[in-house]
């Protein structure tokens, strides 16, 4: 509610488009504001049987309450404050067109994201130098303190040292894709080898496929193909960290290359991962969106990943395709099946 200095409290009530845009007027006083006039007098309140100063005045399509219980206010002092609160109207209204837009909930989710991120990044890096462990004796041996905690346990700090390359790599691919993405810019179409972009892309990954016992099936290609390589590198980050995520315990992942035609060269990535309904495959393209089962399994995300490698391989000039395995195996009560991935990207 709005405070002068003296604590003195108003509360107000602004409606626009049969909307309430900003109000912080309790329950019980509601009524009050359809008796009110568009003049600050002094008026018994029904509710709380004491005396209090309101006003209410239309304002196009809708209307601006103020009241307060101080009788300390003057009628002066009390329409400054009504003035003051008009002024601000069209901020408060762009405010909640703006927390309405699809942009602003993607912001929130990428926050959230590299937050997310950030803090695991910070958890990781407090067990190979967690400075409230450190006996104070050891502090200006700090660097000789981490050291020893890394040699007396030195699969754990590998296994950190990994989380946090990915971990860094999806925070920084949150800022390029939004980045990237909000830009009218044209996409920087450049000659790369295809094998190498789609080996570099999976490198952060790998340790996470370790963890699930995943075997990649990584197949041959020399081919180059005319790309927009941060796009793409960008779309196959965030189609491994779904990989991680959706891909069967134990299974395999294949990931082959070959010619579309005279002008393209397809990657197809086959693995058993979380099966996809044919009929939502557009739908998981959207932001927020996930699969029916991977709702099921609890699984779904942020629903941003499949939005992203959809956005920025059409940036690109190239296609991704899904394709939903048939055949459905339950596997602790998650739903799987031989899924069918595709890059299709032009010839250089």
């Amino acid at each position: 509610m709005i405070q002068r200095k003296d604590q003195t409290q108003f509360y107000y009530h602004i409606v626009k488009n049969n909307s309430v845009i900003l109000s912080n007027l309790p329950d019980d006083l509601l009524p009050e504001v359809n008796d009110s006039l568009a003049e600050a007098k002094l008026i018994k309140c029904k509710v709380r049987g004491i005396e209090k100063r309101q006003k209410k005045l239309p304002v196009e399509n809708g209307f601006v309450y103020l009241c307060t219980y101080d009788l300390s206010v003057t009628k002066n002092d009390f329409k400054k404050y009504f003035d003051i609160l008009l002024l601000l109207i069209p901020a408060f209204e762009n405010a909640v067109k703006c927390a309405a837009s699809p942009s602003f909930d993607l912001v929130k989710k990428i926050r959230h994201n590299v937050y997310d991120q950030l803090s695991h990044i910070l958890d990781d890096m407090k067990f190979i130098s967690a400075i409230e462990d450190i006996p104070s004796k050891d502090w200006n041996d700090i660097r000789d303190y981490s050291r020893d905690k890394i040699f007396s346990n030195p699969e754990e700090a590998a296994a950190a040292v990994l989380r946090t390359i990915k971990r860094t790599a999806i925070a920084l691919s949150e800022f390029d894709a939004y980045e990237r993405l909000g830009s009218s810019a044209e996409p920087e179409l450049k000659t790369h080898l295809i094998h190498k972009v789609v080996k570099l892309s999976l490198q952060p990954y790998l340790f996470d496929f370790w963890n699930k016992n995943v075997k990649i099936n990584f197949g041959e290609s020399y081919d180059k193909v005319l790309i927009d390589y941060e796009l793409i590198n960008l779309a196959l980050g965030h189609f491994w960290n779904n990989a991680t995520k959706y891909v069967s315990q134990g299974s395999e992942i294949t990931i082959s290359f070959s010619p579309y035609g005279k002008d393209m060269i397809t990657v197809t990535i086959t693995m058993y991962s979380m099966a996809i309904k044919r009929d939502e495959i557009e739908r998981i393209f959207k932001i927020g969106e996930s699969g029916a089962y991977a709702k099921k399994a609890k699984l779904d995300g942020s629903g941003i990943g499949m939005y992203y490698i959809k956005e920025c391989v059409n940036r690109s000039n190239c296609t991704f395709q899904v394709t939903p395995g048939d055949k459905l195996a339950t596997v602790k009560g998650k739903t799987y099946a031989l899924n069918t991935f595709r890059f299709l990207l032009p010839k250089a």
